[in-house]
């Protein structure tokens, strides 16, 4: 083999070897890039949810009733994505405020004694409606609506349930005045428990779903402070599965 053959093939294998090297590199490169690419991408789309929650966060009753478009238009359209989004959103809002947006839509909601009830039919009504057509309805006072409700439907509602007149507490732990005095035999017991039919006069709880109050040693509940602000009963924890 001659000296030049000789350069040639270690010039040959030099190139090959270069060639080589510079395609990894710019392996390892296009690669990293490529990661840094998805991490940026991954917390970008991460920051947005967070903005989209806080979004939905602002997104209440108060909101609502600030809304100064006609017959709250931009409201209903975002309470209509809202119930085709999750099903039971409605249950969020509070008695008062369903019986309040009830009445914004025209539905006559004391022939519906639940939450769950009442946010069945107001879900249909604003799915089928193209706005709300009497928004006014919605600067009334929440407690005074059901208040009000309650006057007119009291002849149409077994006994058992006015308990939400015992007291504005849904939690009474003291004996209420009267409590002590006696009865005849043929008087109407007023607040029923649920489970035992007696007198709910202290050491008590109301169902914030049905108006039904509960002895706490009927529901076998040591400590009443202890049950969330908005407690219901097992019935209609029921109702609510099975919808």
């Amino acid at each position: 083999m001659t000296p030049g053959d000789t350069c040639k093939k270690l010039l040959s294998e030099v190139l090959s070897k270069y060639c080589k090297m510079s395609l990894a590199q710019l392996r390892k490169t296009y690669l990293k890039e490529v990661q840094t690419t998805k991490t940026e991408a991954h917390r970008k789309q991460i920051k947005m949810r967070g903005k989209g929650r806080k979004v939905d966060s602002i997104f209440n009753f108060d909101a609502i009733k600030e809304d100064t478009t006609e017959k709250k238009e931009m409201s209903h359209k975002r309470l209509q994505y809202e119930v085709m989004k999750t099903e039971d959103y409605l249950i969020n809002f509070t008695k008062g405020e369903l019986h309040l947006l009830c009445k914004a839509y025209d539905i006559t909601a004391r022939n519906y004694k639940t939450k769950a009830q009442i946010s069945t039919i107001l879900k249909q009504c604003i799915l089928k409606s193209d706005n709300m057509s009497n928004p006014s309805a919605l600067d009334k006072d929440e407690e005074k609506t059901v208040e009000d409700i309650e006057k007119v439907s009291s002849s149409n509602i077994p006994i058992e349930k006015e308990g939400c007149k015992l007291s504005s507490k849904r939690k009474i732990v003291n004996k209420v005045k009267g409590g002590g005095k006696k009865k005849s035999k043929r008087s109407v017991c007023k607040y029923p428990c649920g489970v035992c039919r007696k007198e709910c006069s202290w050491n008590v709880v109301g169902c914030d779903g049905c108006d039904t109050w509960y002895h706490a040693d009927c529901i076998q509940v040591e400590d009443l402070d202890e049950l969330p602000d908005e407690w219901i009963c097992n019935t209609c924890k029921d109702e609510l599965d099975n919808m």
